[in-house]
């Protein structure tokens, strides 16, 4: 087990104060599902209804969430509790990728949570590296930016539920 660094608690704790909010998104779907889900969006994606399209990308994010949650919650504050964050926003990018959607809003959100996705993965991954290479120079930025990633996080989740709360409009 590798011993738990200051900093590294520190990306831990940032990741899971974030995660702890509670997503007021419509679905919440287990980890088991992830790929049955990904497959039927791939084949029912096409002229469906905004409505069935929220549901579709707030399916995606919620697992995501979901699994993130659950490794800071089960997890030690450790360097490799974060490599499992960096593979689970590696695979949230590689999941939403496959989804498609027609409306454009939606396209906007699914590009915004993609970027959000991409930033954690690089930002959590520069820390590894650096904790690796015992230059904690290099990880300190990236603490930083890790947590004004997660800062948009409530506001993007916020924006997208009004959007599908406004139900069949467009």
């Amino acid at each position: 087990m590798t011993v738990c660094n200051p900093n590294i608690f520190e990306a831990i704790k940032i990741i899971s104060i974030f995660m702890q909010r509670k997503l007021s998104l419509s679905l919440q779907l287990g980890q088991k599902i992830r790929f049955t889900l990904i497959f039927a969006l791939l084949i029912t994606s096409c002229g469906e209804s905004k409505v069935s399209q929220c549901n579709q990308l707030i399916a995606m994010v919620n697992s995501t969430e979901q699994t993130i949650s659950n490794i800071t919650q089960a997890s030690s504050p450790d360097i490799s509790a974060l490599q499992d964050i960096a593979t689970a926003t590696n695979q949230a990018v590689t999941d939403l990728e496959m989804v498609n959607l027609s409306n454009n809003k939606l396209n906007s959100f699914k590009s915004r949570f993609l970027e959000f996705y991409t930033d954690i993965s690089t930002h959590v991954q520069t820390i590894v590296t650096a904790h690796n290479e015992q230059n904690m120079s290099d990880a300190k930025p990236a603490y930083t930016q890790l947590e004004t990633t997660f800062e948009k996080q409530q506001p993007l989740v916020d924006e997208l539920n009004n959007f599908c709360r406004q139900g069949y409009d467009e």
